[in-house]
């Protein structure tokens, strides 16, 4: 039994040594001697935030994150440049909890494995020079907030969702090539309350796709090519709110589908999709509408580009 513990923490220590050791050079070499930030500054829009473009050496940018710990910063936005990695071990001592990194080239993804604390991560058009997996996530078992824009995920699958924490709160991709949601990815985060899927290729949409019961309250889907909103597709999302779905091909909306959260709906975005408002629509024209409601008639030709808001009785000739 001895044998065997000792066998498991020389193993542990040979997996986590190489990356203390690596850190704690970078560490020793990187002290913050001066009171600026500099080639970094403080965000001109948010206080507690560092703003860095341009930075082409990993030591600079641990320098930087260090003096802005003295300055009790807390989040890195990080622009325009080509470093080695992420450095989670820098971030999580230096205090810094939300990461924003946009238009950077790495050679690899994250790096460091203990104590990481950081709860916001948005990722834009970051580039690799090798390939590259989502695995590196797992870490971040107290992320809230994820976001990936204008980096390829074409199925939004385990490949990517089985490395983030079940503790997830906000979940976006956007203009991420995505064409489709296999069954049950978002299911494992019975948090989420914001889901935001937009500018891709999606062409179907169902309900088990996400938590139940749902935390939901904004559902956004916009700019995708989806035809159909199935009946049971809000079923147990009792704090839904507010829904995107414009730019669409949607043409009909079932007032199944929207049994339960209607009278709850603050925002529904519709605008931009081939709406027919025949006599399957009648019901609009009977319910009160959200106090924002976008959307126009496509169909047919007399009621074109009629508001979805403005419909009433008048606008239908239905027999019942």
């Amino acid at each position: 039994m001895f044998c065997t513990s000792r066998y498991v923490i020389i193993y542990v220590i040979s997996i986590l040594l190489p990356a203390i050791v690596s850190a704690t050079i970078i560490y020793s070499e990187t002290q913050c001697t001066t009171e600026t930030l500099e080639p970094c500054i403080k965000h001109p829009a948010f206080s507690e935030s560092i703003f860095c473009e341009n930075i082409n050496d990993i030591k600079v940018f641990v320098r930087v994150l260090r003096c802005g710990s003295k300055k009790n910063m807390q989040e890195v936005f990080l622009e325009k440049s080509s470093i080695d990695y992420l450095p989670l071990y820098i971030l999580d001592f230096c205090g810094f909890i939300f990461l924003n990194v946009k238009s950077v080239v790495l050679t690899k993804f994250l790096e460091g494995n203990v104590l990481i604390r950081l709860q916001q991560l948005h990722l834009d058009n970051v580039l690799f020079r090798r390939p590259w997996t989502w695995e590196p996530l797992s870490v971040l078992e107290k992320l809230l907030r994820f976001s990936v824009s204008n980096m390829p995920v074409p199925i939004l699958n385990g490949s990517l969702v089985d490395h983030l924490t079940n503790k997830l709160q906000s979940f976006s991709l956007t203009s991420t090539n995505t064409t489709s949601i296999s069954p049950n990815a978002l299911q494992k985060f019975p948090d989420l309350e914001y889901v935001s899927i937009q500018n891709n290729d999606i062409t179907e949409l169902s309900r088990s796709m996400f938590p139940t019961p749902s935390k939901i309250k904004y559902f956004y889907f916009a700019k995708n090519k989806i035809e159909y909103l199935p009946g049971d597709l809000f079923d147990n999302m009792p704090e839904l709110q507010y829904i995107a779905l414009e730019g669409n091909i949607i043409s009909e909306l079932h007032e199944n589908t929207f049994k339960g959260i209607w009278d709850n709906l603050a925002s529904l975005l519709l605008e931009g999709n081939p709406l027919k408002c025949h006599c399957k629509m009648l019901w609009l024209a009977r319910k009160k509408s959200p106090n924002v409601f976008t959307g126009n008639c496509y169909a047919p030709k007399f009621k074109y580009g009629k508001r979805l808001k403005n419909l009433s009785h008048q606008d239908f000739r239905c027999f019942q």
